[in-house]
This record gives C-alpha cells, sequence and structure tokens, in this order.
C-alpha cells in the first residue's frame, strides 16, 4: 500500500515539476492583444461596447438581487438602491422560489 501511495506522489510531483519547468510558466498571461486586435475581435463577436455618449458619461450598473425567503429583508434593500442617485443603475430582483410571499 507504501508503494502505491509512493508512486501517485512520485508521478504527481513529476506532473507538477513539468508544468512549472517544462511548459515555459503556462500560468503567467503576458500576452495581450493590443487594441486593435482586440477592437476586431469585439466587433466579430458583436461584443463591441458602445462608446460613452456625453449624456451618458457613466457606465450602467445592474445590482441583481437573488432573493429567496427574503421577504421581510426586501423592503430594507429596494429602498437602498432606489434612493441612489447613480444615473444608470439597473436593479433586477430575482424570487428563487420563495416560500415566504
Amino acid at each position: 500500500m507504501a508503494e502505491i501511495g509512493l508512486g501517485i506522489t512520485l508521478l504527481s510531483l513529476t506532473i507538477w515539476l513539468v508544468l512549472l519547468f517544462g511548459r515555459g510558466q503556462f500560468w503567467r498571461s503576458d500576452q495581450f492583444l493590443d487594441e486593435e486586435a482586440e477592437g476586431r475581435r469585439q466587433e466579430a463577436e458583436g461584443t463591441l461596447s458602445p462608446l460613452p455618449t456625453p449624456h451618458s458619461p457613466l457606465p450602467t450598473v445592474c445590482a441583481i438581487i437573488p432573493a429567496r425567503n427574503e421577504a421581510d429583508l426586501l423592503p430594507v434593500t429596494l429602498r437602498s438602491l432606489l434612493t441612489q442617485d447613480y444615473p444608470n443603475l439597473r436593479i433586477i430582483l430575482v424570487d428563487d422560489q420563495s416560500t415566504d410571499g
């Protein structure tokens, strides 16, 4: 039984050593697209975000409230969010099959 444990340990150690030294620091994200290539990629995927206009200089922020059996806390939570003065705030309340009304 000890031989199996030792074998698994050595195999794991070998795998980690190969990943660390043989794969050229694979975990480092040192490759980035330039701005032009990133723009083409976003355009191709249809995820190109519109540029901010003078009418909306701030990005839209979405507050998602997951509420399962939280009926007693919802008035406080919603009041807190509804009194915010951020112009592009969207509030989404998700009822996760609550049983408390």
